[in-house]
């Protein structure tokens, strides 16, 4: 894995941030739910909440590694 790999890795994090943000922010493709839209909101915001934990303890291991 080169320098060019790890860029390209947290170009990919930077672009998927800016989506979530963005769903987050209303801002998105199309409403978590058109019926509902308060309870699709929140049920979009935990969505949102439980992947960042899996993603922060991810996280958590890759900077354990790297710093191993």
């Amino acid at each position: 894995m080169g320098k060019a790999a790890v860029a390209g890795a947290f170009a990919a994090i930077d672009a998927a941030l800016a989506v979530l943000n963005a769903e987050l922010d209303g801002s998105g493709p199309e409403a978590f739910s058109e019926a509902d839209p308060l309870a699709g909101l929140a049920g979009g915001c935990l969505d949102v909440l439980a992947g960042a934990a899996g993603v922060q303890a991810k996280v958590a291991g890759l900077v354990a590694r790297a710093t191993g």
